[in-house]
């Protein structure tokens, strides 16, 4: 148990220094594009950095683990108690122990044992029948501590987890639904985005509504907030044992890309914006109307 535990703190804080290094390299990564797109287009290399930095986050807060669930009791203790008297055939049993007192004699002539070994199993035997017959009707037994935590429940799941587990328990719909709502149209969405931000102007009008409408189906921020839900109504239970929820690194990837998410809606309008004027620069002719109309 010591070393399953030692591993699993060690993958632990394996993980947690791949995603401290993964978020340092999406920060630098960041800055990079935003430092190479600060003077003619920042929005564009705003929006651009934000969308992979989000790409990324999305899928680490799909693969990892998002909360971490456990019902325990600490020191355990069972109490072990009865009455002799409760106990079935309790009577003949003590009548024989008399009987095997007789047998004690014959030790006495077994070589190694000898006079010495048999009184001691003699008085040994007589005390376990006189305790017996005194304290027939008195509760006699002990307390058992099994020290350290005793789980009764225990769930760790990602959202991946969670999905296989729906789709092979029966719960199909509900599995592909999650997997649509929470997964596919997130990123759908984050390629559309990088679509318009990409390819050349024209259907830029056509192509933001057709975001604006996957985005309303999208339920990313939904499910971090259930799963915030679920943390603190699970970790405020009180069923007689001790409960626990802890949120693990994998809801903090989900969390920052409905974060990220919510900015580019935003950032990409001022980047359709910046395309604009910088055509409209480059070809007075055309008006802002016509070129994000055609």
């Amino acid at each position: 148990f010591e070393v399953v535990i030692q591993k699993a703190e060690e993958h632990y804080s394996n993980a947690l220094s791949y995603g401290y290094y993964l978020l340092l390299s999406c920060l630098g990564f960041l800055l990079i594009v935003i430092l190479v797109y600060a003077k003619k287009r920042i929005f564009f290399g705003l929006t651009l950095g934000l969308s992979f930095v989000a790409l990324v986050l999305l899928a680490e807060g799909i693969s990892n683990p998002i909360l971490e669930m456990s019902a325990f009791k600490k020191d355990m203790t069972i109490k072990f108690y009865v009455k002799p008297a409760d106990i079935p055939y309790i009577k003949e049993f003590v009548e024989y122990v008399e009987k095997v007192t007789d047998f004690t004699d014959i030790i006495e002539y077994i070589p190694y044992y000898g006079p010495k070994w048999a009184k001691g199993a003699k008085d040994l035997i007589g005390e376990g029948q006189a305790f017996l017959s005194e304290n027939a009707n008195s509760k006699i037994g002990f307390d058992k501590v099994f020290p350290g935590r005793t789980y009764f429940y225990y769930q760790n799941k990602g959202i991946m987890d969670l999905i296989s587990l729906l789709y092979h328990n029966g719960n199909k719909p509900v599995a592909l639904a999650i997997a649509t709502f929470s997964i596919v149209i997130p990123f759908i969405k984050l390629l559309f985005t990088l679509l318009i931000l990409l390819f050349p102007v024209h259907g830029l009008k056509r192509m933001r509504k057709a975001l604006s409408y996957i985005a309303k189906w999208s339920m990313a921020d939904v499910f971090v907030v259930g799963a915030f839900l679920a943390y603190l109504s699970f970790a405020n239970m009180s069923p007689g044992v001790e409960m626990d929820a802890q949120v693990l690194f994998g809801l903090y990837y989900f969390g920052g890309y409905v974060i990220i998410s919510i900015l580019l809606g935003t950032l990409l309008d001022r980047s359709i914006k910046e395309k604009v004027a910088i055509l409209e620069n480059e070809n007075p002719a055309n008006d802002e109307g016509s070129l994000i109309s055609e």
